[in-house]
């Protein structure tokens, strides 16, 4: 199970189209809006699941607009099996900042400031021996504990 989570956290960081990966708001009552979020992952659309292939590498981009200003910045994903979420290890990533992309394109521009447009890069590769699922997984950027973006993406790992 450890695996097939791993690897769907892979699959979250990753580059789409020009038309962005369709994404869901998180659960809860204080989730942060989607509305100003844009998510590219692989070639994945508004089709869902994703699907992603065994033994292939995804780039993943989330587009965002900062909502407050902060000085640090991690990145956490997590499989969502039934009711309950899995913190996936391999994608999370306690200093993001190092990814994070003004307009500029200038790298590792923390701090943020709120209302400024960054992009968060990453890339992971699928291992050709992870478990082939189909599985939700939520990432979000946090500050102190706090999520500044939450989207969750359904996708399906599959065999080339």
């Amino acid at each position: 199970m450890k695996s097939i989570l791993q690897v769907i956290a892979v699959v979250v960081m990753i580059i789409l189209d020009s038309n962005g990966t369709k994404i869901n708001k998180c659960q809860g009552d204080n989730a942060p809006s989607i509305n100003d979020l844009k998510v590219m992952l692989g070639n994945c659309t508004d089709e869902v699941p994703c699907v992603l292939t065994a033994g292939e590498t995804y780039n993943f981009e989330q587009k965002f607009k900062a909502p407050k200003d902060v000085d640090d910045l991690q990145s956490n994903a997590f499989g969502l099996v039934f009711t309950y979420l899995i913190s996936i290890k391999s994608a999370s990533d306690p200093e993001a900042c190092k990814k994070i992309e003004n307009t500029k394109g200038m790298t590792g521009v923390c701090p943020l400031k709120k209302g400024e447009n960054y992009i968060y890069k990453n890339a992971i590769k699928i291992k050709e021996n992870e478990i082939r699922a189909s599985i939700n997984v939520q990432w979000h950027l946090t500050h102190a504990n706090e999520s500044l973006t939450c989207f969750e993406i359904p996708i399906k790992i599959q065999d080339k």
